[in-house]
C-alpha cells in the first residue's frame, strides 16, 4: 500500500512503470488499451457534436425572424444622412400638403344648443304670461306666445335637436315637440307635420304647416319654450325680431 502511494507521489516513475506494463502486456493488451482510448475519443466527439447542435438551434431560428424597419424616430443621425434625399423630400412634401389641406378644410357648422330661430316671421298677437284669452275673454296664464301665420304656411323648428313627441293637444292642437339638452320647444296649432318622433332636426328646418286649434280657431302658431322643465318667455330666449 505504501509502495502504491509513493508511486503516485512520483508521477514520472509511475507512468514509466505503466508504460512498461503496457509494453509487456503483449499485442492483446495493447489492443484493449487502444480500443478503450478510441471509445473515449468517440464519446467525447459525440458529446461535442450534440452540444454544438443544441447551441446552434437558437441562432438558426433567429436567422429566420423577419426584421422590422426602424421608424425615423428610431434612426440615428448617421442613418438619416444615408437615406435617399429624394425619399426624404417626398415625405416632407406630403406632410406639408396634409397640413395645408387640414388648415384649408371647411369647419363643420356649430349647432346652437339653445333655441335660435323663430318658427314663422309673423307678429306676436298673444304674448307670454297673464293675458286675456282672445276667444273666451277670461284671464289666463299663457305659457307661450301666439304668432300670426297664413293657413298652410311652412313652420320651421326653433331648436336643433330631436323630435321627442308628436301629439294632438286639446288646447294647442297638433303639436311637434323638439328637445335638446335642458331645452324643450312646443310648436303647436299645426295643420300638418312633416316629421315624426325620433327624427333629428335643425333650427330653421320645416317641420309642418300652420293651422288652428280648437280653443283658438284661426290660423296661427303656438310657440312655448321650456328650460329645465320651466316655461320661459320665448321673446327673452330667441333672437330679437
Amino acid at each position: 500500500m505504501l509502495n502504491r502511494i509513493s508511486q503516485r507521489l512520483w508521477p514520472i516513475e509511475y507512468w514509466q512503470n505503466k508504460k512498461k506494463q503496457f509494453m509487456a502486456g503483449g499485442l492483446s493488451g495493447r489492443r484493449i488499451w487502444l480500443a478503450s482510448g478510441l471509445a473515449g475519443l468517440a464519446v467525447l466527439f459525440s458529446i461535442t457534436v450534440a452540444a454544438g447542435i443544441l447551441t446552434a438551434r437558437p441562432y438558426e431560428q433567429a436567422r429566420h425572424i423577419p426584421l422590422r424597419p426602424l421608424s425615423e424616430d428610431q434612426l440615428l443621425p448617421s442613418q438619416l444622412l444615408q437615406r435617399d434625399p429624394s425619399e426624404v423630400a417626398t415625405k416632407q412634401i406630403a406632410q406639408r400638403k396634409s397640413v395645408a389641406n387640414n388648415s384649408l378644410s371647411t369647419p363643420e357648422p356649430v349647432i346652437p344648443a339653445h333655441p335660435s330661430a323663430w318658427p314663422t316671421p309673423g307678429a306676436i298677437n298673444h304674448e307670454f304670461g297673464w293675458q286675456e284669452h282672445p276667444v273666451l275673454k277670461d284671464w289666463r296664464y299663457h305659457i307661450g306666445v301666439d304668432l300670426s301665420a297664413a293657413a298652410g304656411q311652412p313652420v320651421t323648428a326653433a331648436l336643433s335637436g330631436k323630435v321627442t313627441e308628436l301629439r294632438q293637444d286639446a288646447r294647442t292642437g297638433l303639436t311637434v315637440i323638439v328637445s335638446a339638452g335642458s331645452w324643450t320647444v312646443h310648436h303647436g296649432s299645426l295643420a300638418t307635420a312633416t316629421v315624426k318622433p325620433g327624427d333629428p332636426v335643425i333650427a330653421g328646418q320645416t317641420i309642418g304647416s300652420a293651422g288652428e286649434s280648437f280653443q283658438e280657431p284661426y290660423p296661427h302658431i303656438h310657440l312655448a319654450i321650456e328650460k329645465n322643465g320651466q316655461f320661459v318667455n320665448p321673446v327673452e330666449v330667441l333672437p330679437s325680431r
